[in-house]
């Protein structure tokens, strides 16, 4: 472990400072959490940006598309190895693993070439690209968009893109684009490499220099390329340096030493010698649970042509039911593996939702009801996780109120949210409970209390909420269940309209969202007991519409009136940690529960690490994270 740059700097010091130190492992992290170190740029050069921290460039200015396809692209053997099929009858995917994404060259030009060789309509139906890239001083957005305009050709490409762009948000960040899907891991590349699980068919190593970047080049760094490369898998890469060439034989790889690009002379390309195992490739999942778990977890499958079947109890209890729901980030002062999560599920979630006809209106306002709550928005503010455009500070807020408002935040309609993510599959809806689940000869079968058959297909994932209480396997954990009642009044304050604006929507310990047809007021938290939950736990009382009018009231002085629509309650289920919950038995059953309140942000995220997990693709969340043994 290297010397902490933190230590002894005042508070938020190591904001300004920018560097995150290495460490040990992906657990050993009790940092402030800020955005990664900004990329610094030096635009002086003709032809291609450099970098201030490396002192080099970023492209060739000998022609920087023309070295990524002689020193990348062909050297790992492409389009070829696509066009051959590369064992894609038994490995549905292809994965390149790049150290340095840079300003995206590398990507955009194998984007372009997947494309320009019909791997788009491929014949192979689960046919996928996989981009795994990392980088520990991502551009910013208007960084990345000056750099790529040097490639006109590639501007379909690059709008993309910079579109989707997370900025220099800390973590795992999942893009896709139609069947190609680029895994940006922005962090040390020592603590990346320690989180990823993937076996690559293609690396390229484009860190700067060896020389002026060493960390890169490392030879734990090469061994642990070396780790996670599947048989054949190919290397290219700019540099001749003997370190480099003696590090990646010894990691497995037989190297050799080719012409250089332009005026290089020399360049290194290699092959993995070693022997690994097929990929799997499910064929017909079964999911239980239609809420937002349920759904992202099919809308994920289906993303790869793989089409499941849900079983739905259709009983309306879930809080996927509810009129609304709230996607805003999850903040944290601390650098820690679910804060970079909450961080990333959030920006994912946004992607995933963007177009859909399930998005109520976009901005909510977080209030600071207490000098407490002041304090801690500013230094998440001044820490500065996510970029400005996702958060600020605001002193001019409804009812005279201050703080954070965060304009790109979303309310969603749940319903319609589930059915988008749902269409295409294959629904079986009864008003049963599953009672059985058994693996005979390799097939999962799902049936009733009865014994009567619900499903038979080749993989098992449980999305449940309360429903987890029912099941025997899940029994045993520890998990806690809290009944919510939700509220509805008139969107009249006694001003003509609520002072957050009509479509508006605040959060304060509660919240209050305008539908409308009226402001839903929520929720109430009550700490329930698996064994309390009998059928009366879903009716509403009138006690808990009242806290919930008290509590709007409390940082408004609104006079509320109640309206002639049903409250609703829902029982979330949390874990002692309050962050989600991935099982996974010995058999290859899965189950996800624990989201909580925030189901609409975690479950789109989720559900892409669980299909990525069943189809031995390169891991959307970091490797083991929240994933426990049943």
């Amino acid at each position: 472990m290297v010397s902490d740059p933190f230590k002894d700097l005042p508070k938020n010091a190591a904001v300004q400072n920018g560097a995150a130190p290495l460490r040990k492992s992906i657990h050993d992290r009790h940092r402030p959490l800020t955005l990664c170190p900004e990329a610094g740029l030096d635009w002086s050069r003709p032809g291609t940006p450099a970098s201030n921290q490396f002192g080099d460039i970023y492209f060739s200015v000998e022609g920087g598309l023309d070295e990524t396809r002689a020193v990348y692209l062909s050297a790992c053997g492409l389009p070829q190895r696509w066009q051959n099929g590369n064992g894609q009858d038994t490995a549905p995917h292809f994965t390149i693993a790049e150290l340095g994404f840079g300003t995206g060259l590398n990507f955009l030009a194998t984007w372009q070439l997947w494309q320009q060789s019909g791997q788009e309509k491929s014949r192979h139906k689960y046919q996928r690209l996989h981009y795994v890239s990392i980088e520990k001083y991502p551009l910013s957005k208007e960084q990345l968009r000056q750099a790529l305009t040097h490639w006109p050709e590639l501007a379909d490409f690059s709008a993309q893109l910079v579109e989707k762009w997370p900025g220099r948000v800390r973590g795992y960040h999942r893009l896709h684009f139609a069947n190609v899907s680029l895994t940006l891991i922005h962090d040390d590349v020592s603590a990346a490499l320690d989180s990823a699980a993937l076996q690559a068919d293609a690396w390229y190593l484009d860190g700067f220099s060896p020389a002026r970047n060493p960390e890169m080049w490392a030879p734990a760094i090469l061994s642990r390329i070396g780790e996670l490369s599947a048989d054949g898998a190919m290397i290219g890469t700019f540099t001749a340096a003997g370190a480099v060439r003696q590090g990646l034989s010894g990691a497995g790889f037989d190297v050799e030493k080719v012409a250089g690009f332009g005026r290089k002379r020399h360049r290194i390309q290699a092959v993995m010698r070693k022997t690994s195992s097929q990929k799997p490739m499910p064929a017909n999942p079964i999911i239980i649970g239609a809420g937002i778990s349920g759904a992202s977890l099919a809308r994920s499958f289906m993303m790869r042509g793989i089409i499941p079947t849900v079983i739905d109890p259709d009983d309306g209890s879930a809080a996927s039911g509810n009129a609304a729901a709230i996607v805003k980030p999850r903040l944290d002062r601390q650098d820690k593996d679910d804060s970079r999560f909450f961080l990333s599920s959030y920006l994912y979630a946004l992607r995933a939702y963007a177009g859909s006809d399930g998005i109520r209106s976009t901005g909510v306002f977080d209030v600071a009801k207490t000098d407490e709550h002041t304090m801690r928005f500013t230094d998440l503010v001044e820490l500065a996780s996510l970029p400005s455009d996702h958060m600020v500070w605001r002193e001019d807020g409804p009812y005279g109120t201050s703080g954070l408002y965060f304009p790109k935040a979303l309310i969603v309609d749940p319903p319609k949210i589930c059915e988008t993510f749902l269409k295409g599959a294959v629904r079986v809806k009864a008003r049963v409970k599953v009672g059985g689940i058994a693996k005979q000869d390799g097939v999962w079968h799902v049936c009733d209390f009865e014994g009567n058959p619900l499903a038979v297909g080749s993989h098992v994932i449980l999305a449940l909420g309360d429903g987890a209480r029912d099941l025997p396997m899940l029994a045993d954990q520890d998990l806690r269940f809290n009944r919510g009642q939700l509220t509805w009044v008139s969107g009249d304050d006694g001003g003509g309209e609520m002072a957050f604006g009509a479509g508006g929507s605040l959060t304060y310990g509660g919240y209050a969202i305008d539908c409308g047809d009226g402001v839903l007021l929520g929720a109430t938290h009550d700490p329930i007991e698996p064994d309390q939950m009998q059928e009366d736990v879903y009716e509403s009382c009138e006690q808990d519409d009242r806290k919930n009018i008290e509590g709007f009231a409390a940082i408004s002085d609104a006079a509320l009136t109640q309206i002639d629509k049903p409250s609703r309650v829902s029982v979330r289920v949390n874990t002692a940690q309050t962050w989600p919950v991935i099982f996974k038995n010995k058999l290859g059953m899965r189950a996800v529960t624990g989201l909580g309140s925030r189901g609409f942000v975690s479950a789109p995220l989720l559900a892409e690490a669980i299909v990525s997990d069943i189809f031995g693709e390169p891991t959307a969340i970091p490797s083991g994270l929240f994933y426990r043994a049943l």
